[in-house]
């Protein structure tokens, strides 16, 4: 955790979380708790409306799915990619997490 409290204020990031809405559900032991956080840039923050779960979206999973809207003055549609059809079956996710630890410091943009 102090890792992560570093992490945030060094790239003086803030937490977008609504604070009194769970996103993690145990149900083993039935409990709840604001494990899944979601941070935004100082100039992003101003940019976030609608922060929210998708109560009705049925994953199978006990972590709650974060949705969110980033508003900007010129906006640039892009292709829906929820539309494409994937088969995760086939994912080699070894190679996947390769990938990503290989990029990682590639993909964290300073705002």
């Amino acid at each position: 955790m102090k890792v992560l409290i570093k992490w945030v204020n060094v790239h003086k990031y803030d937490l977008i979380n609504t604070s009194d809405i769970n996103t993690y559900h145990n149900y083993l032991d039935q409990s709840s708790s604001v494990l899944n956080l979601a941070f935004a840039s100082k100039n992003m923050c101003n940019h976030i409306k609608n922060w929210h779960i998708n109560e009705n979206a049925d994953t199978k999973s006990d972590h709650e799915v974060i949705l969110f809207t980033i508003v900007m003055k010129k906006v640039k549609l892009i292709e829906n990619s929820l539309n494409a059809s994937y088969n995760l079956q086939k994912v080699d996710w070894k190679d996947f997490d390769e990938h990503l630890q290989k990029t990682k410091d590639k993909m964290i943009v300073k705002m």
